[in-house]
């Protein structure tokens, strides 16, 4: 069951009598952290065509709900696999691996000055100073 205090079900558009487009309002659901939105269109009645929609704006708010539908369920897989390889991935394994290769690189380096074998490395060292100033 959708939790009411994140869902919106009762929302105008500018295809009758509301002030926003369908994609404003699907926009500002979204970046409110709304998780139900409802869009209401008042049905065309030949008594009251002032904010009533016409049979072929009613057809192009179907066909607009339609592809907006479309578009977040394709949004909500791409969010899904993002998460889902996210939650593969082992930060603290990464960090230790890093800290481990770090400690290498250091004792090679300590192993390079003690023995001043620096000229043979002069392009890749100055490439490390850079990124040791950057850490």
């Amino acid at each position: 069951m959708a939790d009411y205090r994140k869902s919106s079900v009762h929302c105008h558009s500018t295809m009758c009598d509301g002030r926003n487009t369908l994609q404003e309002m699907a926009s500002a659901a979204c970046a409110q952290g709304l998780t139900t939105l409802g869009f209401s269109g008042h049905s065309y009645t030949q008594r009251d065509r002032e904010y009533c929609m016409s049979p072929s704006r009613t057809a192009q708010y179907k066909a607009t709900i339609a592809k907006l539908k479309a578009e977040i369920a394709g949004l909500k897989q791409e969010l899904s696999n993002y998460k889902s390889v996210r939650g593969k991935l082992r930060t603290s394994d990464l960090e230790r691996e890093n800290a481990e290769l770090r400690g290498k690189v250091q004792r090679y380096e300590d192993v390079i000055q003690r023995n001043n074998l620096w000229h043979f490395f002069r392009p890749r060292r100055e490439k490390a100073a850079m990124r040791d100033d950057a850490r």
